[in-house]
């Protein structure tokens, strides 16, 4: 592929079931939507799977899609990026790793499918088919692509065979079909699970912050994040703790140091943040919190007063405790600990840790909460299972602000989702509270549904899986309840616009004025 002028490519996470043309569609199709005419005319479209992937090393996520948009003046190709950067549906895209790729390197990749050129019209022309039928909407005029100006909140849970991330963005693909223009906030609901920063920081146009931690079982460091929401709230997850490639070599996750939260803590305390929210996922962790007690200044000594290494096998030589070095801030922040851990097996000494760490800080500690008992005590901090505490935290108010639609859904709708404190439940009655529209796409409804009504009176779409279905099908019922939802959404629009009988045109008062000074005379 020869360079023309100034050209950029983006790298997407593409989904692996989808054949490479028919996510490059989807993906156009997503772009077009953040682009007007204006920014991307003339401009040449190819794509294809990523030839800078197999170079990436061990960050790299699965499939990876290029992008490339070629032939524009710089300062145009520093309009599209800002846009593609910007548009926080796109990002949920974009790989994490390298996800841009400058003018300069784009020279050393092969062959990419052409598909063809923006003409003047909005119109792609001179490719190779796949892009037939997608235009780009022109920015000036009177005519502005369907559902300008309107938000959509998309907030699913995990479904049976997918993941809310994934779900997202085959929701969003179909809303931008119907509605070129809209605006999605994307907000996955996968408190206790491994994204759970990167979710929130991604429906709050957050940063995310990197540092280096203790690995899990405490021989090295590793790289990981914690999110800041506006510059005051952090946000930190506890499966930071565990190391993807071991999950993936031994189906299970190891026994691991809590170290890595206590080191994400102490970051954000340093970094003089007074507000933070730590997502526990597990019950216990592999050294009951020895690890993350040390992170924070708590020294161990056994009964002979030698200082005791953070270690799983150390507990049970836990003698006493000392605060001394504790850090200075945690008194000064205010913790929120969500506990979506469920109750296993305690490990063996950690009654020695508890009871040495309860006498140091003056404080009894809740056995039975586990590892979030342990964290709140050391740190004074609120313990909660109510999902709607954290949405209190991180002013989730502030975050439907404006908004027209809320996009929900979950595999089963029934009474376990919509209990008081769950996210489903936390998330419908915040929007209905709002007078906000609910869409929800569900599987099978079951008796929770009554609740529901009971709230609001909300959209549900049924997808259909059958049991024993592959991915694929699966994936693809799920693309034929989201498509048909805003079919519907976009019917109802159109009913409206139509059927609606149009208001008199009020006269402005100098104009009546004047007709009144004519009939006068």
């Amino acid at each position: 592929m020869k360079i023309s002028k100034f050209a950029l490519g983006v790298r997407f996470a593409a989904m692996a079931e989808q054949p490479p043309k028919e996510f490059a569609r989807k993906i156009y199709e997503g772009i077009f939507s953040v682009l007007t005419l204006s920014e991307l005319e003339e401009l040449m479209l190819y794509g294809g799977p990523d030839p800078f992937s197999e170079f990436g090393g061990v960050d790299e996520e699965g499939d990876i899609y290029l992008v490339v948009l070629m032939g524009g003046k710089l300062k145009q190709m520093r309009k599209v990026y800002h846009a593609i950067a910007g548009d926080a549906a796109l990002d949920m895209y974009l790989v994490h790793n390298r996800p841009f790729v400058e003018n300069n390197r784009l020279f050393d990749i092969g062959e990419l499918d052409y598909f063809g050129q923006i003409k003047s019209n909005g119109k792609i022309e001179g490719g190779d088919g796949t892009l037939d039928g997608l235009s780009v909407p022109k920015k000036r005029g009177r005519r502005k692509p369907v559902g300008k100006g309107i938000r959509v909140l998309l907030a699913p849970e995990d479904y049976q065979s997918m993941s809310s991330t994934e779900a997202i963005k085959r929701i969003t693909v179909a809303a931008r079909r119907h509605f070129q223009g809209v605006k999605l906030t994307p907000f996955p609901l996968n408190m206790g699970k491994g994204g759970f920063t990167a979710s929130v920081v991604t429906a709050f146009n957050g940063a995310m912050r990197k540092t280096s931690i203790t690995s899990q079982d405490g021989s090295c460091k590793k790289e990981a994040h914690y999110g800041v929401l506006r510059g005051k709230t952090a946000v930190i997850e506890t499966a930071c703790a565990f190391d993807a490639d071991i999950v993936k070599q031994t189906g299970q996750n190891e026994p691991a140091t809590s170290s890595g939260v206590g080191e994400l803590l102490r970051r954000a305390l340093d970094e003089g943040l007074k507000s933070i929210v730590i997502d526990v996922h597990d019950h216990n962790m592999g050294d009951g919190g020895m690890g993350f007690a040390r992170a924070l200044g708590i020294r161990f000594f056994d009964e002979n007063g030698s200082e005791l290494e953070c270690a799983s096998d150390k507990l049970g030589l836990i003698a006493r405790a000392d605060t001394e070095l504790m850090h200075l801030r945690l008194g000064e922040a205010r913790i929120l600990c969500m506990d979506a851990s469920e109750k296993s097996e305690p490990v063996a000494n950690a009654d020695k840790l508890t009871d040495a760490v309860s006498k140091a800080i003056g404080k009894d500690i809740d056995k039975g909460r586990g590892f979030a008992g342990l964290l709140c005590a050391i740190c004074s901090g609120e313990y909660s299972r109510d999902y709607d505490d954290l949405l209190k935290m991180i002013n989730f108010t502030r975050l439907i602000k404006n908004t027209a639609l809320v996009v929900t859904g979950c595999q089963r709708l029934d009474k376990a989702e919509m209990t008081t404190g769950a996210p489903m439940y936390s998330i419908i009655k915040r929007c209905a509270e709002a007078r906000l529209p609910i869409a929800m796409i569900v599987d099978e409804m079951a008796d929770g549904a009554d609740t529901l009504y009971s709230i609001t009176n909300a959209g549900i779409m049924s997808i259909g899986w059958q049991a024993g279905e592959s991915r694929e099908e699966a994936a693809r019922k799920f693309d034929s309840a989201a498509e048909r939802m805003f079919r519907f959404i976009r019917m109802g629009r159109d009913v409206e616009k139509i059927g609606a009988p149009k208001q008199p045109k009020v006269k402005p008062w100098f104009a009546l004025l004047i007709d009144s000074w004519k009939n006068g005379k």
